[in-house]
């Protein structure tokens, strides 16, 4: 009889009733409005299931490499969300609402995250400077004349200087300079959630109707990478025109490195472009036909005004914002200040300054 009771179908694993199952549901920023029918399959009460993560969910993202290139995100949303078919092609305000319920089926309802109260910052920075000022006085030199090299050791040197003191203020809770935790609900963030409007339209001077979205999460991936490219070259310059001492022998190499980066400028434009193409949903003209040739739309975005092109991309801009919210307010535990900290919700992808 015991024999009998212990004898499992080798074929169905009796554990899998146990393993992880939907944790919780969450309502979209779209609500679902702008995708086709086999992007999204939504529960009983419209809203997307999710379940927690594996242990292989969360090494993918702590990984900087997978993070950049995409992988993490798209992959942790295919794992934790049956439910949603193409992960890759989720509006961006979708993405973040999701990845804060998959935090939520993980880890619990309770979210932490910490602040620096800036107006006590700001008292350990003027300490500092005041202690630089003294130094240079002392020593007969101008700040504003000092490289970044010598300002640096000196800030470092002044910093030393009031360290102590600044240390004794912190403990007559004079001021707080060390990072607080802060805790907060994630029902309640989730129920403050904006909802994309049905439509966005921007109306041009020859009458266009450009209906607009927001960025896709494979949209914001390549926006992710392009603002990494771009940062590399707006560094790469700054520091050559401050320190770059051309001379016969290097400006050859020099000449060799801006080409380089200019081209890679080009591709960062380009991209710039493509991304932009891909958030207009559709362009209404004004004998009512409708253009949505995504081919037809680049080439008409590659020959628009700047100011165009700057109008269009503030406007997907806005539409990115939708959803969770996009700060936290935190109060000063010493002197009361209250402020607003950016609030990442659980993207780590925009830890790499993609977020717009």
């Amino acid at each position: 009889m015991d024999e009998l009771m212990n004898t499992t179908n080798p074929g169905i694993n009796p554990l899998m009733d146990f393993a992880r199952k939907v944790e919780c549901s969450v309502k979209i920023p779209s609500q679902g409005l702008l995708y086709d029918e086999d992007t999204i399959e939504f529960n009983a009460i419209g809203e997307v299931d999710i379940m927690p993560m594996l242990p292989n969910d969360e090494l993918s993202i702590v990984n900087p490499d997978s993070l950049i290139s995409g992988d993490a995100i798209i992959n942790l949303i295919k794992s934790c969300c049956p439910g949603v078919k193409h992960p890759e092609d989720l509006y961006y305000p979708d993405v973040n609402t999701i990845l804060l319920g998959i935090r939520k089926a993980t880890y619990g309802n309770e979210i932490i995250q910490s602040g620096v109260c800036p107006k006590c910052w700001q008292k350990k920075l003027d300490i500092e400077q005041k202690e630089m000022e003294r130094i240079a006085k002392e020593r007969n030199l101008i700040l504003d004349e000092l490289s970044d090299d010598e300002a640096k050791e000196l800030y470092n040197e002044a910093s030393k200087n009031v360290a102590e003191k600044i240390t004794e203020m912190e403990k007559n809770n004079e001021i707080h300079i060390t990072p607080v935790e802060f805790k907060y609900d994630i029902n309640n963030i989730l129920e403050t959630i904006t909802m994309l409007p049905k439509d966005s339209i921007i109306e041009t001077k020859d009458g266009l109707k450009i209906y607009l979205t927001p960025y896709k999460c494979k949209d914001k991936i390549l926006f992710s990478q392009r603002s990494i490219n771009e940062q590399k070259v707006l560094t790469y310059y700054q520091k050559t025109l401050k320190n770059e001492k051309l001379t016969d022998e290097n400006i050859v190499e020099y000449l060799n490195k801006s080409n380089k980066m200019i081209g890679m400028y080009t591709d960062i434009t380009d991209k710039t472009i493509d991304i932009l193409s891909k958030s207009i949903l559709k362009v209404l003209i004004p004998d009512g036909r409708v253009i949505d040739n995504q081919d037809f739309i680049k080439e008409y975005v590659k020959n628009i005004s700047s100011e165009l092109v700057v109008k269009l991309n503030n406007e997907v801009i806005k539409l990115n914002d939708y959803g969770i919210k996009s700060t936290l307010e935190m109060e000063c535990p010493c002197c009361g200040n209250k402020w607003d900290e950016k609030f990442y919700g659980f993207n780590q992808t925009d830890f790499f300054g993609i977020s717009s």
